[in-house]
């Protein structure tokens, strides 16, 4: 995802470092969505996301004049969003929740939904499984189509740590998904 900063977002930065909190607010409308996703991916709940994306935000508000412009700012807060989500995990047990299946699906599709909503789940146990260096340059690869080189700047380790990662995240993913798509290939 080789995107250039926009004009106004260039302009939201240089106001916001300068204590605009307008044009904060406009850089958190812009990025939202991709913190999110990121933290979701990650393997948080919903609502921790969520949790996790305000203090991402908050972390960010109060260290932005260290912002360096060479860097992409999404980047800079998805380092801030994967820091965060490695913290609050360092002071919690992982716990996996199941998701809830409505009682009032006809037969056949609650076999379909609970069939469904367990393949989702075991492809998201094996992706909370993998180590977190691995974990983190999988989403960001697979689930926001970052290149290479911009993983690399993100979790600042050299782009061949981060082909080795992928390599190991996508080995362990098979082996432990293989039962899961033979079954769904029989």
């Amino acid at each position: 995802m080789a995107e250039t900063p926009t004009e106004s977002e260039a302009e939201f930065i240089q106001a916001a470092q300068q204590g605009d909190q307008a044009a904060f607010e406009a850089l958190v409308t812009l990025h939202q969505a991709t913190v999110l996703s990121f933290l979701y991916r990650w393997g948080n709940e919903a609502e921790t996301a969520q949790d996790l994306a305000q203090e991402t935000f908050i972390k960010a508000w109060l260290a932005l004049k260290k912002y360096n412009h060479r860097q992409k700012f999404r980047n800079w807060l998805l380092k801030i969003a994967y820091r965060t989500s490695i913290d609050f995990w360092r002071r919690q047990r992982p716990t996996v929740q199941l998701e809830a299946v409505s009682v009032a699906d006809s037969a056949l599709n609650l076999e379909a939904r609970v069939s469904r909503d367990q393949q989702i789940e075991l492809v998201r146990q094996a992706i909370q499984s993998l180590p977190e260096q691995s974990r983190t340059a999988l989403i960001l690869r697979e689930y926001h189509q970052y290149s290479y080189q911009e993983i690399a700047q993100t979790l600042d380790i050299p782009p061949g740590t981060v082909m080795s990662r992928l390599n190991y995240a996508r080995l362990v993913l098979k082996k432990r998904l293989q039962p899961l798509l033979e079954k769904m290939n029989a």
